[in-house]
């Protein structure tokens, strides 16, 4: 949680994709406290917490 927040920090207008939720250095953080973290730190709106399966297209 803390790197997104750095990330955000650094970049306050980016947008933050946090994918891969399942892997060994994440695997105590679920998507749903990601969330919650990034609703607390006012940046859920630059954040996008995919769910499994969901394709974004640019």
């Amino acid at each position: 949680m803390k790197d997104v927040h750095e990330v955000h920090k650094a970049a306050p207008k980016a947008t933050i994709f946090a994918v891969r939720m399942e892997v060994v250095n994440h695997w105590n953080l679920s998507s749903a406290d990601l969330k919650r973290f990034a609703e607390e730190k006012g940046m859920a709106s630059n954040v996008v917490i995919p769910n499994d399966g969901d394709c974004y297209y640019y």
